[in-house]
């Protein structure tokens, strides 16, 4: 279950990287955060294995844009 977190980030870090320069980091970041949120959600009232499966690699999916490009958005504030 902890591993698919990992592979969702790794499989989206060259594609979100790529929205964020196109779009704009504001918009990848918020975005990202509401899909965290709404996984979060159902993660809580998750009873199924392979659902939960398929919400942690989303979860990470969701990181890249949460972590990786919400660093790099906040740098540019300061």
């Amino acid at each position: 279950i902890g591993g698919s977190y990992f592979v969702g980030w790794v499989m989206t870090l060259l594609i979100v990287g790529r929205l964020s320069d196109i779009y704009g980091r504001k918009w990848v970041y918020r975005v990202s955060m509401l899909i965290t949120l709404a996984l979060y959600i159902n993660i809580y009232f998750c009873s199924n294995v392979n659902f939960m499966i398929l919400i942690n690699f989303l979860l990470g999916a969701a990181t890249t844009g949460r972590i990786s490009i919400g660093f790099v958005y906040m740098v540019e504030f300061i």
